[in-house]
């Protein structure tokens, strides 16, 4: 029956999606979770979203989204002493959505299931374009909460290994400085 009501919301995304919706990141976010929690009910962790864009951030760009990837993570126990972890992928590309689970093991984020994310993308990349910082030469964009030295919020990073800026996904303040760690000259 699980399987069947996921190939029921597969299909509806699929018609459903397209990457001229203005809030289409949020919606294919939306849309996972509901999957997850059609198939595991509140037993599943979202950790990250990842999203590619047609164009360079520091070109013409007109914030058109070429592909995004919602990441979670569950934890199926088989017994008081073992469990077995997988992580979900769903790629949403050319109104195709593609799933993978992956026996693996996601780190390095705070779960986002219970964050009220009020930085919608289209915020975050106006606000990345207003703001006084050098673009960086990327199409990459990343929502999550990295566990860090420091408390921060979740972020949308906008940017590559080179270069990156964030964006506060509560109150969506700008910065190149991670805000999960101290700046060196602290």
């Amino acid at each position: 029956m699980k399987r069947f009501f996921s190939a029921l919301m597969g299909i509806a995304l699929i018609l459903g999606t397209s990457s001229c919706n203005k809030n289409f990141v949020e919606k294919t976010i939306d849309e996972d979770k509901q999957t997850m929690y059609t198939e595991f009910g509140d037993d599943y962790r979202w950790f990250e979203t990842d999203v590619v864009l047609e164009n360079w951030l520091d070109e013409k760009n007109d914030n058109t989204v070429e592909t995004v990837l919602n990441i979670f993570q569950v934890v199926e126990i088989i017994d008081s002493t073992s469990a077995d972890v997988f992580v979900h992928k769903f790629e949403h590309k050319d109104n195709e959505i593609n799933r993978t689970i992956a026996h693996d093991f996601f780190v390095g984020n705070h779960q986002l299931n219970n964050v009220k994310i009020t930085v919608s993308f289209k915020k975050a990349y106006d606000r990345v374009q207003k703001s006084k910082y050098e673009k960086p030469h990327s199409r990459q964009v990343v929502l999550r909460w990295e566990i860090g030295a420091e408390d921060c919020n979740p972020q949308w990073i906008f940017g590559n290994t080179q270069s990156q800026l964030y964006v506060d996904a509560l109150t969506g303040e700008v910065s190149d400085t991670n805000p999960a760690y101290l700046p060196e000259n602290k």
